[in-house]
């Protein structure tokens, strides 16, 4: 899937839209630091010049200012947004059962 935003132009802007775009709308508004640490690698990977080696040769320092930004990104995403009307802190193991749970 990142292959096709992976243009010359470098359209890593518009995947971070959809992507935040999408989480908005699967009703994401506190996500985790495991989650928001994921959407920067992806994001980082597909920026045309990253590879897996030079992303491997990222310092600490310059990965925590990344997710630093991809989290106040999301968050001015998130102005205007309602709140969720369901608010779950732990997701259901399977689909079934989240549908189950709350059939809404």
């Amino acid at each position: 899937m990142i292959a096709k935003w992976n243009t010359p132009k470098g359209n890593y802007q518009l995947l971070q839209i959809f992507w935040f775009g999408r989480a908005i709308k699967l009703l994401c508004r506190t996500p985790s630091e495991v989650t928001t640490q994921m959407w920067t690698v992806f994001l980082l990977l597909a920026r045309p010049e990253e590879t897996l080696e030079s992303l491997a040769r990222y310092s600490e320092a310059a990965l925590k200012i990344e997710h630093s930004r991809v989290k106040a990104a999301f968050k001015s995403a998130l102005v205007g947004v309602p709140a969720a009307d369901i608010v779950l802190e732990v997701l259901p193991s399977t689909a079934a059962l989240l549908k189950s749970d709350h059939p809404e």
